[in-house]
């Protein structure tokens, strides 16, 4: 699922040539202008599958975007204009099938993400820090949800145990 921020939009893609000659496989962020379809930019992040791009605008007014590969690593980037840097990433113990999820609570900015090892983890979205990670009884390989629930920042998770967790997301 692509996202759009400021009238540009964010997209991830995945290529396999199996040619004899090349036989690579890539992963980038493409950045495209949201009236023309103009390339603003590509950025190779994964030689593998990657999440859809999840984002949201800093105080600067810069943009930071969360991707997740397949095999695992959660990147944040930070993009002014056209120029696009890594700022921080978190490698996760296993495989990730799902996209990164956000919550805005108490000034603080937190990132969601599932593992095929039944991991969740909390990070902070500035930083990258570990806050938390709890387990679930199997894999988790759908998107997270998060939102404040009755004054209270809940985020929510199906697990192939038939279970649906609901944690606290401080």
């Amino acid at each position: 699922a692509p996202f759009v921020h400021e009238g540009v939009v964010y997209v991830t893609c995945f290529a396999f040539d199996r040619a004899i000659s090349r036989n690579e496989q890539k992963g980038e962020l493409v950045a495209l202008d949201a009236v023309t379809g103009r390339i603003r930019f590509r950025r190779d992040i994964w030689p593998g599958f990657l999440s859809s791009p999840v984002g949201i605008t800093q105080a600067d007014g810069s943009l930071r975007l969360y991707v997740a590969s397949r095999r695992g690593r959660l990147t944040s980037f930070v993009i002014r204009g056209d120029v696009c840097e890594t700022d921080w990433e978190y490698q996760m113990a296993h495989e990730v099938f799902a996209s990164p999820v956000m919550l805005t609570s108490s000034d603080r900015t937190r990132v969601f993400l599932g593992s095929k090892f039944g991991q969740l983890v909390c990070l902070d979205a500035t930083t990258g820090d570990l806050l938390w990670k709890a387990m679930a009884g199997n894999w988790i390989d759908n998107t997270a949800c998060a939102a404040t629930v009755d004054g209270r920042a809940r985020v929510f998770v199906g697990s192939h145990d038939y279970c649906l967790y609901g944690l606290d997301a401080v």
